[in-house]
């Protein structure tokens, strides 16, 4: 079972971001840091999930990062880096690394963090 999971994502020309999610008993805690071009200073915000969490918890799950390998690249120059740490419960984090490539499932991953900073902010 998911425990936490600190994404951090950065792009040559662009800004970065860090998303952490963290599991405190039956809520689901975040963090998201904005950096970089475009921002005069660091972004953050900080916040509870309002969300259904074993809603949330099932859909992550379902991707299988368990399973992912642990690095994704492509030889370019320019372009989008990514790290992600997990941490399951009991178990020890995983880190995957990826630059320039990505799990089929990356979108759908991304819009799955995305997701619970917006439920965290309505």
């Amino acid at each position: 079972m998911f425990e936490y999971l600190v994404f951090e994502e950065a792009s040559f020309f662009s800004s970065s971001r860090e998303i952490r999610l963290e599991r405190d008993g039956d809520l689901i805690r975040y963090r998201k840091k904005q950096m970089g071009y475009g921002y005069a200073e660091e972004n953050t915000s900080v916040g509870v999930y309002k969300g259904d969490s074993k809603a949330f918890i099932s859909k992550l799950e379902n991707l299988h990062i368990e399973d992912w390998p642990t690095e994704f690249f492509e030889p370019v120059l320019d372009g989008q880096s990514w790290t992600l740490r997990y941490k399951e419960v009991g178990k020890k984090c995983r880190i995957i690394t990826g630059s320039n490539s990505f799990p089929n499932c990356y979108k759908k991953f991304v819009k799955l963090l995305e997701s619970a900073i917006l439920q965290g902010t309505m």
